[in-house]
C-alpha cells in the first residue's frame, strides 16, 4: 500500500467520522468509503499479484463487515443482521488466518477467554434484564469469535515470522467491538462513537495492510 493510498484512506475516514459526529446526514454516504478502498487496493493487488484462497476468503470477510456496515445504518430494525454480517466477517478472517498458526495459539486463547467472561459479567449485570434475555446468546458467540479473531492474529506465522499487522489490527477490533456493545447496551459515553469508528477503521485497514502483503 502506497503513501497515496494511505492519505486517501485516511481522508475517507475523517469524512466519514467527521459526518457521524457533526453532520449525520450525510453519514450515509461516506460510512463505507473507506472499505471500498480497501476492498479496491485488495481486489487490484489480486490481479497484479495473482490470486490465493487467504486473500480471497480475507476480501470476503471486508464485504461482509461492510454489508454489517450498512444494516447497522438502521440499527433499531436491522441490528441484529449487522450483527450476523460482523460475526462472519470475523469468522472468514479466523479460517484465514488458523491453518498458520503456531503453538501457543491455545495459550492466548485461554487467556482471552478468561478476560472475555470477566468483561461479558460486567456488561450482563449492567444490561437491562430484557436485553440480557434476548441477547444473551448472540453476544456470547459474538465474543467467543473476537476471542478466535485476536488469537488466530497474535499467533500467525508467515515465514516463521508474526504479523505485528495482524496483531494490531484485532486488538482495534477488540476495542471497536467491545466499547459498540457498551454504548448499544449501556449507556452512550463521551466519545463512544469516536472511538468506535477510529478503532474500527483502524482494525480494517491493519488487516488488509497484512493481506496485501502475503
Amino acid at each position: 500500500m502506497n503513501i497515496l493510498s494511505i492519505l486517501l484512506f485516511i481522508t475517507l475516514s475523517t469524512l466519514s467520522i467527521y459526518s457521524k459526529l457533526l453532520k449525520p446526514v450525510l453519514y450515509r454516504k461516506f460510512k463505507i468509503l473507506p472499505l471500498i478502498l480497501l476492498v479496491f487496493l485488495l481486489t487490484n493487488n489480486l490481479y497484479s499479484h495473482g490470486i490465493t484462497s487467504i486473500k480471497i476468503i480475507i476480501l470476503i470477510g471486508i464485504i461482509m463487515g461492510m454489508i454489517g456496515d450498512l444494516f447497522l445504518l438502521n440499527s433499531e430494525k436491522y441490528f441484529i443482521f449487522g450483527l450476523i454480517s460482523f460475526l462472519a466477517g470475523h469468522i472468514f478472517y479466523i479460517i484465514a488466518f488458523f491453518k498458520n498458526i503456531n503453538n501457543t495459539f491455545y495459550i492466548s486463547l485461554s487467556i482471552l477467554l478468561f478476560f472475555g467472561a470477566i468483561y461479558l459479567k460486567i456488561l450482563f449485570k449492567k444490561m437491562e434484564p430484557k436485553n440480557v434475555t434476548k441477547y444473551f446468546l448472540p453476544i456470547i458467540i459474538y465474543i467467543i469469535t473476537i476471542v478466535l479473531l485476536f488469537s488466530t492474529a497474535f499467533n500467525y506465522e508467515n515465514s516463521n515470522k508474526t504479523s505485528f499487522y495482524l496483531t494490531i489490527g484485532s486488538t482495534f477490533f477488540i476495542l471497536s467491538d467491545a466499547t459498540l456493545a457498551w454504548n448499544t447496551f449501556v449507556n452512550d459515553f463521551k466519545n463512544s462513537e469516536l472511538i468506535i469508528s477510529l478503532t474500527y477503521y483502524s482494525a480494517q485497514f491493519f488487516i488488509i495492510l497484512k493481506a496485501l502483503t502475503i
